[in-house]
């Protein structure tokens, strides 16, 4: 919620405020059914390439600005390195920034160390090739695609149909073989944790988000971010995502476009995904 500083009766009071405070955040002023105009500080929003941490002593998540963060104000030991922004809050015009800020994982998923995933990307196949997910929208073209922003819900979609390797939550590694039951982009993803997360945040993004961040401007943000905290800059070659084309293909990044490849090529690799509400330090 938004903290108010001020109650004016005009906008000319709000100006005369603004002249005679020294402000180094941005503030808001609007309107309300009683005729007054309130005056208050502007959050901040978290926006690609921002860091977020698990901080040791609150045992919470946050975001630090990428402009502010150091290791000397902002040791590991204190503050663990997890991710970075890769898709900020939605934006009330009142209330500032809401909702949860999405941010990419430092490791790439990994069938050889699921938990963990590993500092080099491995080639993951989506799963089986000969089944329709039923819960999933199925986008023709790349057009549409980009408008699936629901990774999260897509993950856990596939996941009911995961049931050939039945100890993939727990297994020291994930298996594959083009037959029913194998998705094993999606369950690295659902492995994967790091502090402050369990099994089950993670995911695989979906077209739209990966769009999100596949122009020049948000791709050099983001990897400002990791060069930051001194992990591998994030390309886009092969990259899954978790938006279906039809039981037989799934869209996949490469380059600068989305193609439809099939679901048990080893393309659908990646960082994962992550959607969390947490505040800035």
């Amino acid at each position: 919620m938004a903290k108010y500083i001020g109650t004016y009766a005009t906008s000319g009071d709000v100006q005369t405020a603004l002249n005679n405070k020294e402000l180094s955040r941005p503030f808001i002023a609007y309107t309300t059914d009683d005729d007054k105009v309130y005056y208050g500080v502007k959050a901040d929003k978290a926006e690609v390439g921002d860091i977020v941490v698990y901080s040791v002593a609150d045992d919470l998540l946050h975001y630090i600005k990428q402009a502010d963060y150091n290791t000397t104000s902002y040791p590991a030991a204190s503050y663990v390195p997890v991710g970075v922004v890769a898709y900020p809050q939605t934006d009330d015009a009142i209330l500032g920034p809401t909702g949860e800020i999405t941010f990419m994982g430092l490791n790439f998923l990994s069938k050889t160390s699921p938990d963990s995933g590993q500092s080099r990307e491995q080639g993951l196949e989506w799963g089986y090739s000969n089944f329709d997910i039923p819960e999933l929208t199925n986008y023709a073209n790349s057009g549409t695609a980009i408008t699936d922003m629901n990774g999260k819900a897509n993950t856990e979609a596939v996941l009911q149909y995961a049931t050939a390797q039945t100890d993939w939550k727990t297994a020291s590694a994930i298996t594959w073989t083009d037959k029913a039951g194998y998705y094993p982009a999606f369950e690295c993803a659902w492995r994967y944790h790091t502090s402050g997360t369990v099994q089950g945040d993670w995911y695989v993004p979906a077209c739209g988000q990966i769009n999100y961040i596949k122009d020049a401007e948000s791709l050099a943000k983001l990897n400002a971010g990791f060069t930051a905290i001194g992990v591998t800059s994030y390309s886009l070659g092969f990259r899954g995502t978790s938006t279906e084309v039809d039981g037989n293909s799934a869209w996949c990044h490469f380059s600068s476009i989305f193609e439809i490849q099939s679901k048990s090529q080893n393309y659908f690799r990646g960082r994962p995904f992550c959607s969390k509400l947490m505040t800035r330090i």
